[in-house]
C-alpha cells in the first residue's frame, strides 16, 4: 500500500465517506422496499386484484438495497485499505447497480402511471368483478377488499353497478357514516400505487446520479494507488 499524499488522500476520505452514505442509503432503499410489500391494505388489494407486478417491483427494489449495501461495504474497505482490487470491484458494481436502479426505478414508474398498461388491467379486472359479483363469492369478496380499503366505488364511481343493473354494495359506503364513496376504483387504485411507488422510484433515480460522483472518486484513487 502506498502513501497517498495531497489531492489522492483527500479523495480517500471522501470515497469513503460517499461509500458509507451509499452503504445507509441501500439500507434505506431495502427497508423501504420491505414496508411496501408488508403493508397490510397494500397486501390484500393486490392478491385480490391480481397484480402481482406490483409485488415484482417490491423484490426488485429490496434486492437493489441489499446490493447498494454490500457496494457501500466494498467501497469503504477499498478505501480504507487502498486496495486496488477492491477498488476495481467497487468501479463495476457502482456500474453495474447504475443501471439496475435505473430499470427498477423506471419500472415502479411505469407501473404507477395513469395511461400505461395498468389503466386497462383495472379496468378489464374490475369490470369482470362486478359483473361476476351477483353469483361468485370471489369476485363479490375481491370488490368488497377493495373498496373498503380503498374508498372507492366500481370502476369509475357507484354509477357503474347502476347502469349494469346491479345493487351498490355496503362496502361502498363509509361503515360510520354511511356516506357513499365517489371516486372509482380505478383512480383510486392508481393514486394507491403511485403513492407506494413514487418515493422508492425516485430514491432509486436519485440515488443513481450520486454514484457518478462515487464511480469518479473510485477511479482517482484506483489510479492513485501503486
Amino acid at each position: 500500500m502506498s502513501e497517498l499524499k495531497g489531492g489522492a488522500y483527500c479523495i480517500k476520505y471522501l470515497l469513503f465517506v460517499f461509500n458509507f452514505v451509499f452503504w445507509l442509503l441501500g439500507c434505506t432503499v431495502m427497508a423501504l422496499g420491505i414496508w411496501v410489500r408488508a403493508d397490510y391494505v397494500s397486501k390484500q388489494v393486490i392478491e385480490q386484484t391480481g397484480f402481482e407486478y406490483y409485488f415484482a417491483a417490491c423484490y426488485m427494489v429490496i434486492t437493489t438495497g441489499a446490493i447498494i449495501m454490500i457496494i457501500g461495504f466494498t467501497g469503504c474497505m477499498g478505501a480504507l485499505m487502498e486496495n486496488r482490487l477492491l477498488l476495481t470491484l467497487n468501479i463495476i458494481f457502482l456500474a453495474a447497480i447504475f443501471i439496475l436502479e435505473l430499470a427498477a426505478g423506471a419500472y415502479v414508474f411505469s407501473v404507477g402511471v395513469e395511461g400505461t398498461s395498468l389503466d386497462e388491467f383495472l379496468v378489464h379486472t374490475l369490470s369482470k368483478a362486478i359483473h361476476e359479483s351477483g353469483y361468485d363469492p370471489k369476485a363479490r369478496k375481491m370488490m368488497d377488499v377493495v373498496q373498503s380499503y380503498l374508498y372507492c366505488c366500481g370502476v369509475n364511481n357507484w354509477k357503474d353497478y347502476q347502469d349494469w343493473g346491479k345493487a351498490v354494495p355496503n362496502s361502498c359506503r363509509n361503515e360510520i357514516t354511511g356516506r357513499q364513496f365517489d371516486m372509482g376504483c380505478k383512480e383510486r387504485f392508481t393514486l394507491f400505487i403511485e403513492e407506494k411507488t413514487g418515493l422508492i422510484g425516485g430514491i432509486s433515480l436519485s440515488i443513481c446520479l450520486i454514484q457518478i460522483v462515487g464511480i469518479t472518486f473510485s477511479v482517482c484513487l484506483c489510479q492513485a494507488v501503486k
